[in-house]
């Protein structure tokens, strides 16, 4: 670790944090992820879906993050593969009205919920 006389140095944001300063680092999906908590169920809290997709996510893909599925787990369970699960998230590809069936059956929502 880096010193100065002799003591620690703090890093930029401990330093900021001393000063008063708010923190120079902005928050990231990620950062912002590891702080909401699943429920008892073993999911991702119902308000999650919402920030996922405040935060720039599609429905579908805020909805997989929910169920704390991948998309290779989700695209198994629906027997699709992983790239076009993939191109459906990004909005690069459109489902058939049985494979959105199939979404909304595997994540456990409404078929409503999955509108593309």
């Amino acid at each position: 670790p880096a010193t100065v006389g002799g003591k620690p140095a703090l890093d930029g944001n401990a330093a900021d944090k001393l000063a008063g300063r708010a923190s120079r680092s902005t928050p990231t999906r990620s950062s912002l992820a590891r702080h909401l908590s699943p429920d008892r169920r073993g999911r991702g809290k119902a308000a999650d879906v919402t920030m996922d997709i405040l935060l720039g996510s599609s429905r579908l893909k805020a909805l997989r993050n929910w169920r704390q599925l991948t998309q290779a787990e989700l695209a198994a369970a629906i027997d699709v593969s992983q790239g076009f699960l993939s191109d459906l998230e990004s909005n690069r590809r459109k489902p058939s009205a049985q494979t959105s069936a199939m979404l909304a059956k595997a994540l456990d929502v409404p078929g409503e919920w999955i509108e593309f």
